[in-house]
Parts: C-alpha cells; sequence; structure tokens
C-alpha cells in the first residue's frame, strides 16, 4: 500500500510539473509572438513600413538565437526551474511595457531584451523533461510539450483580433499578455517541483550524479552523431520554416488560388504538426521501450523514426511541388498541407531528444544547445537566402532545391544508421 501511495504521488508530481511548464511555455510563446499577432493594427497605428517592422522582428529573433544557445549552456550548471520562471516572469513585464510606447526604437530595445530573457526557458524544460521522464516516455511528454507552440500560434491571432475587434486599441493585448505571463510565472514556480540539482523530484539525484561520465565539449563537437543530428535538425527546420513562411505565397502567386486556400494550407500544416510532434513520440519511446534491455550502442531506434517522417515531409513536398495545380481541390491542398506538418514536426521534436539522450547528464544542456543552434541557422536560412533563391529562379526553383537536399539528408541518415550514438564514448566513461 505504501508503494502504491508513493507511486501515486510521484506521478501527481510529474503531471502537476508537466502542466506548470505546459501553461508557462504557452504564454512565453504569446508574449514573443505579440507583435507578430498584432503587427497590422501596430503599423497603421505607429505608421511603420516593413523595414522597421522587419527590424523589430529581425531583433527579438537574433536576441532569441544567441540567448537559446547561451541558456541551453546555462541548464547544466543551475537551477533550471528559475531559468524558466524568472525568464518568463521577465519577459511578461517587458511585454505590458510595450503599451507605453509609440515608436519603433524602443520596440526593438525591449523585444531584443525580451529574446535574451526567453532563450532559457524552452532549454529549461528540456532539462526538466529528461530529468522528470524515462526512456521509454521522455520523446512522447517533449512532443506532447511541443504541441504548446502549435496552440499559442493558433489561438494567439484569434485572440488577437478579437481583443482588436472589442477594443480596437492594440495596446491592450501587450498588457494582457504581459500580465497573464506574469501571474503565470508565479503558477508555474509552485506547480513545477525540482531539486537543487534541477531535476524533476521523482528522479534520483544519486542515480543521475553516476550517469555523469567525463565528457566534455570536446567530445560532443567530435562526435559524428551530433553532426548527422545537426545536419538533420537544420534541414528539417529549414524546410518547416520556409513552408511556413513562404508555401502559401507560392499557393497563391504561382498556383492562383486564393488567400483562403493559401491561409488553409498553413492551418493544415499546423494541426498535422500536433499530430506529428506527439505520434513521432510515442512511437520513438515505444521502440526505445523495446531495445533498452540490450547493450548495443550503435544505430539510436528515434533516428529510424525520424528517418520515415522526414520521408513523409519530401514526399508531401514533391507533391505540393508537381502533383498541385490551379485546378486542385482545397481537400486535396489542405491534405499535403497536413502531410507536411506531420513530416516536419515529427522530426523536429525527436532530435532535440536525441541531442540530449546521447550526451551524458552534465553535458545535456549544452548538447541541445549546439543541435538547437544548427536548427536556428536553417531557419535564418529559410528566411532572406531562400527568398534570393526565389527571386533568382521562382519559388518551384526554390522549394525543388530544398527537395534535393531533403533527399540528400536521407541518403547520408541511412548510410549513418549504424553510428554510436553515445556522444561520449563508453570507454572514457569507464575510465
Amino acid at each position: 500500500m505504501s508503494n502504491q501511495r508513493d507511486a501515486s504521488s510521484t506521478t501527481k508530481l510529474k503531471w502537476s510539473s508537466f502542466a506548470g511548464m505546459y501553461v508557462g511555455y504557452t504564454l512565453a510563446i504569446f508574449n514573443r509572438k505579440c507583435f507578430s499577432f498584432a503587427l497590422p493594427a501596430i503599423m497603421i497605428s505607429l505608421h511603420l513600413d516593413k523595414n522597421e517592422a522587419g527590424l523589430i522582428s529581425s531583433s527579438q529573433n537574433l536576441a532569441y538565437t544567441i540567448s537559446k544557445f547561451v541558456g541551453g549552456i546555462l541548464a547544466d550548471s543551475v537551477n533550471v526551474k528559475y531559468l524558466f520562471c524568472v525568464g518568463l516572469f521577465g519577459s511578461g513585464l517587458l511585454t505590458v511595457s510595450l503599451a507605453a510606447f509609440n515608436s519603433s526604437w524602443p520596440f526593438v530595445i525591449i523585444l531584443f531584451v525580451q529574446g535574451l530573457l526567453q532563450g532559457g526557458c524552452w532549454p529549461a524544460c528540456a532539462k526538466m523533461l529528461k530529468r522528470g521522464c524515462s526512456p521509454s516516455n521522455f520523446n512522447f511528454f517533449w512532443g506532447l510539450l511541443s504541441t504548446s507552440m502549435n496552440v499559442a500560434c493558433a489561438l494567439g491571432p484569434i485572440l488577437t483580433a478579437y481583443i482588436l475587434f472589442q477594443n480596437s486599441f492594440w495596446k491592450i493585448c501587450f498588457v494582457i499578455y504581459g500580465i497573464a505571463a506574469v501571474l503565470g510565472s508565479v503558477v508555474s514556480f509552485m506547480m513545477i517541483r525540482v531539486d537543487d540539482q534541477g531535476s524533476n523530484t521523482n528522479n534520483s539525484t544519486a542515480a543521475n550524479q553516476n550517469l555523469r561520465g567525463r565528457g566534455s565539449w570536446n567530445d560532443l563537437l567530435k562526435s559524428p552523431f551530433m553532426w548527422v543530428v545537426c545536419l538533420s535538425y537544420m534541414l528539417v527546420f529549414m524546410a518547416r520554416t520556409a513552408a511556413l513562411d513562404w508555401g502559401q505565397l507560392f499557393i497563391i502567386q504561382e498556383l492562383g488560388h486564393s488567400t483562403y486556400v493559401g491561409s488553409l494550407f498553413i492551418s493544415c500544416m499546423e494541426v498535422g504538426g500536433v499530430l506529428g510532434s506527439i505520434s513521432a513520440g510515442y512511437i520513438a519511446d515505444m521502440l526505445v521501450a523495446d531495445t533498452e534491455q540490450t547493450s548495443s550502442i550503435t544505430g539510436s531506434p528515434r533516428m529510424t523514426v525520424a528517418t520515415v517522417y522526414v520521408l513523409i515531409l519530401t514526399v508531401s513536398l514533391h507533391l505540393l511541388l508537381f502533383f498541385i495545380t490551379s485546378a486542385s481541390s482545397q481537400i486535396f491542398i489542405a491534405a499535403i498541407g497536413f502531410l507536411m506538418g506531420l513530416g516536419a514536426y515529427g522530426p523536429i521534436s525527436i532530435y532535440g531528444v536525441m541531442s540530449m539522450e546521447a550526451s551524458p547528464v552534465h553535458l545535456q544542456g549544452t548538447s541541445h544547445a549546439i543541435a538547437s543552434l544548427a536548427a536556428n541557422v536553417g531557419a535564418v536560412t529559410a528566411g532572406l537566402p531562400f527568398s534570393m533563391v526565389a527571386n533568382s529562379l521562382n519559388w518551384r526553383g526554390a522549394f525543388i532545391i530544398m527537395e534535393s537536399t531533403l533527399a540528400g539528408m536521407l541518403v547520408i541518415k541511412v548510410l549513418t544508421r549504424n553510428l554510436e550514438y553515445k556522444m561520449v564514448s563508453t570507454k572514457k566513461k569507464i575510465q
């Protein structure tokens, strides 16, 4: 009976911590994207041109990219509960402060600082998930938490439009989202249970210490598996970002469909992304549970699942480029958008997990930071460089090049399927 009560208590603590992270990270996304959600109204009110809007957005993205890398490293040495909650609290205060200004430069500065504060939020969540989950359910909870991004990005524009319709004053959006983040940080702080080392209370600190090993930065950078994960993460993130940013323009400008159909395509990608994140994590965890009793250190079952989802992404992109015409039905276009979201978000939810799982405990945050940096490089590549290629060729030509890179990556992943996936040699750990 005592064991049953302990197990029940542990489960409640685990779900309490997860709920705190989910609510908190959803609010973090709301605050990071609130400027984009209200951008049309802001541009009209403040008479911003496209260059000024782009500068504001770029300042936040640059700060977030830098901070996410640094935050991953910090997650290995500080209490991740404080890293997460302080970042969310400060982000909320800065969002509220935006309502006090009516020119572009304060927005540039404030959103840059906000990007710096938010960068540690996801690495902190990743570290807490790793400490609080077993290998047989880590990827599932990772994928489930990733859906908070889809929820925020889907509800944000709708909620912002409703607030603007009721109030017609965009600054109230910043006040509401900012206060929600401040209150949410307090709620998350109370719900998330971690020990002094930053691990969830349902894990043994002693057991974690036994897994530390003696690896260093140098070992991570020398690991072929890390390079395969980073390359894969970068290319898939590039494909996802390009599809979300430019896919509807391809459908509207080159295929001649309406704005509604282009928006429908993007919405279906997000819906497919939710299913992709959860299903990929669940399937990968099942395979890991089936193989964790073996002593093999080569070939990660998670990589196999990721490869299948990338294949879905590549095939769906091919269908988009060569099988959709101006006469194609909305259902067909929506189905392809759904498959692209499924194929893009599935591996994204796996690569971060693999980068942490294959490294020692004391380097997991650093390993994830390196992989995330590669993903952000892919996102940046999908912006101006991708649009420059499209200007030289056309949208179809740019997407064909992207499809070719995904196909090449699939070949590389097949050829490297038996790599040792532990980034620090087992022999070095023993020594």
